[in-house]
């Protein structure tokens, strides 16, 4: 996972905790190639920074996390975008994994393992299509 700990990680959330959170965990994991951005009008005026993946809150004030998704696929369609949210309705999920998103993780339920976990299926991943990050 050396390859993806150097790539550049979007954090996107209106909640100063949940970014400072993710990443502190990311930094404990040896991921410090991170932005954090409080809005998802801030993060697509950084998209030109090229980041590997986006952790994006799906709810956020103001905005929509699926029409961010879009844009962000619109500029890149390798971007990683995982959704990092408070929701646990299974049809935000399963509308998140349709619009392209990677993974879809739930705050309330979130550990470093699980973290990790999404970190290790996207080394894979990218492994298994040749692609380094």
């Amino acid at each position: 996972m050396d390859s993806l700990k150097s790539s550049k990680i979007f954090i996107v959330d209106d909640d100063s905790f949940w970014r400072l959170l993710l990443k502190s965990l990311l930094q404990e994991l040896g991921y410090t190639n991170t932005w954090c951005f409080d809005s998802t009008a801030a993060c697509l005026e950084s998209i030109s920074l090229n980041p590997a993946i986006v952790f994006l809150d799906y709810h956020m004030k103001g905005a929509d996390g699926m029409t961010a998704l879009k844009k962000i696929k619109a500029y890149d369609e390798q971007i990683i975008v995982i959704f990092l949210t408070a929701s646990e309705d299974w049809q935000v999920a399963v509308n998140a994994l349709k619009g392209g998103s990677f993974d879809y993780l739930v705050k309330t339920h979130i550990e470093e393992q699980d973290i990790l976990s999404v970190l290790e299926k996207i080394e894979q991943h990218q492994s298994q299509a040749g692609r380094i990050l």
